[in-house]
């Protein structure tokens, strides 16, 4: 199925040469059919698809999907229209964006795809440190080849000083010392224009099936 045409990409491309509500007013058709309309029924799609790797994640497309307007009551540029498009899958959906999920962030150049934990609380951070401790075989299994060669690790800073009882095995595992368990690619904005490309996004999704289902185990734990 396709969702999208280069209408898509043109309609955010002009938006970040004109993100002025004037601007966004005459031209809200434009992104009512060729932006919002395709991007909702694509995230549809993406959550069906995304069920093969996590049944539980059963939202409406509109719990994922951010809206367009930029916040700017602590904006320093006040630019009042994002240039992107972005969703978050989840059990949780957008309302915890910390929890483990499926990140899509579409702009006029380029796709971004990403998931795992971002900027986490303490309680998550300790609740995942104790689960790979617990099952440093299933943590070497999750963060396999597949893992690192599709998303080539996590995106994150490190603390200088872990509590004392996870310093030994953090020398053997260190994401231990992890500030985010957070992995993202970027891929070229082209490929929402192929005709599978929620399949595709999927299988580019799968080799982190089985971080996903460690983090989210692990995160479970606060949220229950």
């Amino acid at each position: 199925m396709t969702f999208f045409d280069e209408q898509f990409h043109a309609y955010l491309r002009a938006l970040s040469e004109n993100n002025n509500t004037h601007w966004f007013d005459e031209n809200r058709k434009w992104y009512e059919d060729s932006v919002k309309e395709p991007f909702y029924d694509f995230v549809d799609e993406m959550i069906l698809q995304l069920r093969s790797i996590d049944p539980e994640i059963r939202i409406e497309p509109e719990e994922a999907i951010f809206r367009i307007n930029g916040d700017i009551r602590y904006s320093k540029e006040k630019i009042p229209y994002k240039t992107w498009m972005c969703a978050n899958i989840s059990v949780f959906g957008k309302r915890k964006k910390d929890f483990p999920g499926f990140f899509i962030q579409a702009d006029a150049d380029t796709l971004v795809l990403a998931g795992g934990v971002y900027q986490p609380d303490k309680e998550y951070i300790s609740e995942i440190r104790k689960l790979i401790v617990e099952n440093p075989d299933r943590w070497y299994d999750a963060t396999d080849e597949a893992f690192k060669k599709q998303f080539g690790g996590f995106v994150t800073d490190t603390y200088k000083i872990i509590p004392k009882e996870y310093r030994d095995i953090g020398a053997e595992i260190p994401e231990l010392y992890n500030k985010q368990f957070y992995f993202r690619c970027t891929l070229p904005a082209s490929l929402l224009l192929m005709p599978d490309c929620a399949n595709l996004i999927a299988e580019i999704f799968r080799p982190a099936a089985k971080i996903h289902h460690f983090l989210k185990e692990a995160c479970l734990v606060t949220v229950n």
